[in-house]
């Protein structure tokens, strides 16, 4: 159960980070920088994908945890390898898009102070 509890906050948490990215890429648009918007609407997409991409492992490891009472033991380690490789990969998404936010941030206050 605090596993579940734990998916699903990381994906409450990414979809709210993914919707601030929104957000400002939103106020680009009024700001009459729609390079700048893209580029925030574009790495928002990566944390949208690694809120799914955990929404889903979440789901794996629910089946997994059924699966593990039964004989089937390969499939269960595939499944649990495959599960893992999702959790990395919602885990890369998320940084990759947290770490393009923070420079573009960076970026956008040095052009509108300076």
């Amino acid at each position: 159960m605090h596993k579940d509890v734990h998916h699903l906050v990381l994906s409450a948490i990414f979809f709210l980070l993914a919707n601030i990215q929104i957000g400002i890429s939103r106020l680009l648009v009024s700001m009459n920088d729609e390079q700048a918007s893209r580029k925030f609407f574009h790495i928002s997409i990566f944390m949208i994908c690694a809120a799914i991409i955990n929404l889903v492992d979440l789901k794996l490891d629910r089946f997994l945890s059924g699966l593990a009472d039964e004989s089937f033991v390969y499939v269960y380690r595939l499944l649990s390898i495959v599960e893992f490789m999702l959790g990395t990969l919602s885990t890369i998404l998320a940084g990759y898009s947290l770490d393009r936010f923070f420079v573009l941030i960076k970026t956008k206050s040095r052009d509108l102070v300076g």
